[in-house]
């Protein structure tokens, strides 16, 4: 038996002026970012239903264990796309109940989802709670699946939960009014958490001038595994349950999504940030190879390294037919530069992409240190299940390093492009493991540095 995921994401985005379904939140399309969470929380099967703008949604989500379902008549109302979402999801005989959710609502995430999923054993619905009422995201049972099913064109399922009575179970949701259907909403949401306000004296044509500047925010985290800590880097706070997968994937000490079964994050103290990972008891933790300094600096996660040996672990070379364009190359730099909302406000951030070749962007991080925005990136597809990304490439906005070319590695990634330059070391890397790296990826312009045959001409 399974719970299914229905996300609503018909609608026109008329007061924002452009489809909202793809737009971007933390990194990924709004529709992509609540994908990610009901998959990371189980829910299976996942069905969209799309409306006014399907092709969005669809590239949208491209990649993603979801299904796609147009409906045809969502300018007739909410209870079109409630019905045909529902009505695909329960043709799966296993499925036992159904989340109905939002694609703009984007501060649903996994944990909230899981909440509800428990509280669901001991009542047919499940409802959020918010801003003095009830709402999505809410949970039903099979039970209540024909009552969806005969919703008229404009109705929502509110009453359905409502008619519940004290057979509805609640759970708090502290921001699920937050939407977004203006571009002062988008502004307000998206982004916030990775820059900081400043008061400066700006020198100006002869004099000083009050001002305000936008500063890329720098914390430390804390990565512990089991319980024991094995790394503190210094970070742009956000995505840290990402930060971490990515770390142990490119460390090598994970291999699938299995071997991770949580990440908690632990509340802030006077040393920073912290978060625990707890692993599947059949993963071995060599902790004497994970010896680091207690500090390691943003800008180069080498520095705190107990030695090079620990780096250069053995990982196989890259076995992957992919190939791609120089036309879709040139397209990327732009692409990842419009997914930068914290360096468009800071201009001090990093940045690390991953597109399929075709040029679809699956996902976009932004972090002070360039290693820490690639574990991030690589962490955010791991735990959507979607590594080795043999049929992808990796951007970076800034040089490729030796590290940055390891963790591609870790993750199966065949094709690396940098804004800048490489490093020797790292083009002597990506020819070992037999990766495609490109350089100086300025359009029309850049430089193929291995295994050329990768960038093809057609």
């Amino acid at each position: 038996m399974s719970i299914a995921a229905v996300i609503l994401a018909a609608g026109g985005s008329s007061r924002m002026g452009q489809p909202k379904q793809g737009m971007l939140f933390r990194g990924r399309p709004l529709v992509a970012h609540a994908v990610g969470s009901v998959l990371e929380a189980g829910l299976s099967p996942v069905v969209v239903v799309a409306g006014a703008d399907p092709g969005v949604v669809e590239k949208s989500v491209h990649g993603l264990a979801a299904r796609v379902l147009v409906n045809s008549i969502w300018q007739r109302g909410i209870g079109t796309s409630i019905r045909a979402g529902v009505d695909a999801a329960a043709s799966d005989p296993g499925v036992e109940a159904i989340v109905i959710l939002l694609a703009d609502q984007p501060l649903v995430d996994a944990d909230l989802l899981r909440a509800m999923i428990a509280e669901r054993y001991t009542k047919p619905g499940v409802a959020c709670m918010y801003g003095g009422s009830i709402g999505v995201p809410a949970l039903f049972g099979r039970a209540l699946f024909p009552r969806l099913i005969a919703l008229a064109d404009e109705q929502g399922a509110k009453s359905i939960l409502a008619s519940l009575g004290d057979q509805l179970g609640f759970i708090d949701f502290p921001g699920g009014e937050l939407d977004i259907d203006t571009p002062d909403d988008y502004r307000r949401i998206a982004g916030t958490e990775s820059v900081s306000p400043a008061p400066v004296q700006v020198w100006n044509e002869g004099r000083f001038d009050s001002g305000t500047d936008a500063l890329a925010v720098e914390e430390p985290l804390e990565i512990s595994i089991r319980n024991r800590s094995v790394s503190v880097t210094m970070r742009t706070p956000g995505h840290d349950d990402e930060l971490a997968a990515g770390f142990l994937l490119s460390e090598g000490l994970v291999r699938s999504r299995e071997d991770i079964l949580s990440i908690d994050p632990c509340a802030k103290n006077e040393h920073g940030n912290t978060i625990n990972v707890r692993t599947g008891p059949l993963v071995h933790i060599d902790y004497d190879k994970l010896v680091r300094h207690v500090f390691m600096s943003s800008s180069c996660g080498l520095c705190g390294k107990a030695s090079i040996e620990a780096v250069r672990m053995q990982i196989p070379r890259i076995e992957s037919t992919a190939t791609i364009a120089p036309e879709v190359l040139c397209t990327l730099p732009d692409s990842m530069r419009a997914g930068q909302l914290a360096f468009s406000e800071s201009g001090g951030l990093h940045a690390a992409a991953v597109f399929d070749c075709r040029g679809n962007l699956l996902v976009i991080r932004e972090d002070v240190g360039r290693h820490n925005a690639v574990d991030k990136a690589i962490g955010r597809l791991f735990l959507d299940g979607l590594t080795p990304l043999k049929d992808h490439i990796l951007l970076v906005s800034g040089r490729a390093s030796f590290e940055i070319i390891q963790k591609a590695a870790a993750a199966g990634i065949a094709i690396i492009a940098a804004v800048s330059a490489p490093s020797s070391l790292a083009v002597s890397l990506a020819g070992e493991l037999n990766q495609t790296l490109i350089g100086f990826l300025r359009p029309p312009r850049f430089n193929v540095y291995t295994h050329t045959h990768r960038v093809v001409v057609r």
